[in-house]
């Protein structure tokens, strides 16, 4: 159950129109493949290097974008809501989550929803915290329902065990013509370990648990990629936990966050061809 409360400490993502056709224009150029066009066609637009065919009655020198995959995508936002989440990163993760909801909301080939998780100290007897992922928005709802996540208790964040959650979600509603992607966005790496008494044998670091549940969920056919929101969350611990091509480096200027992600949705059609 989602850890509600009244507390929204001012913050509040807001509809940016601009910012959300810039995302949406992202993913589509991404998934039309465009930068690399297939060639030798006899129809299409003249490829110039090709043009010296003609002379020996070759007519293979148009070419033309790829077609855009015919799959289509569900996304899910895993939105980091410890105790340091607040201010400035808070701001970021809570906008960058409405820029998503606000640009798939008119595309038919994304779907969507977005997520927040944070864990309570109260021991739960398992060698860990009570873990809470509390469901903010999907597509079909007013996009400003992602300002829930300004609400909940904000105190720690065991990844690994939220990252499983919403990778079983994924599992669970993933439809047969769909590619799935999880995006988890955070200011920091999580700290806590896994002892004898969980369901993984021995103990493993909260890094190494991290790697094995996003492991398992690439093994299924989905995507996972870490978003760092603050210097504190550094490239190198991003690749240990969710490997170095799976990483968007934390950047000041939020609309290269965003266009990285858009990316990242995009290069997603892509596995599904």
């Amino acid at each position: 159950m989602a850890h509600w409360n009244r507390r929204v400490n001012g913050v509040r993502s807001i509809a940016r129109p601009d910012s959300a056709r810039r995302l949406q224009a992202v993913i589509r150029s991404t998934r039309t493949g465009t930068a690399s066009p297939l060639t030798g066609l006899r129809a299409g637009r003249i490829d110039r290097t090709r043009v010296a065919r003609l002379g020996c009655g070759d007519m293979r020198v148009f070419k033309q974008p790829h077609a855009p995959s015919p799959k289509k995508v569900r996304v899910i936002f895993l939105l980091d809501a410890s105790g340091s989440m607040h201010g400035h990163e808070a701001t970021i993760t809570c906008q960058l989550a409405r820029d998503f909801a606000d640009a798939i909301t008119g595309m038919r080939e994304v779907t969507g929803e977005a997520w927040a998780h944070t864990t309570s100290y109260l021991p739960a007897g398992n060698g860990h915290g009570t873990i809470v992922v509390a469901p903010l928005w999907k597509k079909g709802m007013p996009t400003d329902k992602v300002n829930r996540y300004m609400t909940l208790d904000m105190t720690g964040n065991e990844d690994g065990w939220a990252i499983a959650y919403v990778g079983d979600r994924l599992a669970e509603t993933i439809q047969p013509d769909e590619t799935g992607l999880v995006v988890v966005i955070s200011d920091g790496a999580p700290a806590y370990s896994v002892g004898p008494t969980s369901p993984i044998p021995g103990k493993v670091s909260s890094y190494e648990h991290t790697r094995m549940v996003v492991e398992n969920i690439r093994e299924r056919g989905h995507g996972v990629i870490s978003v760092s929101v603050s210097r504190a969350l550094n490239v190198q611990s991003q690749a240990a936990m969710y490997g170095k091509d799976a990483v968007v480096a934390y950047d000041p200027n939020m609309a290269v966050t965003a266009r990285r992600i858009g990316l990242a949705i995009g290069n997603a059609f892509k596995q599904g061809r």
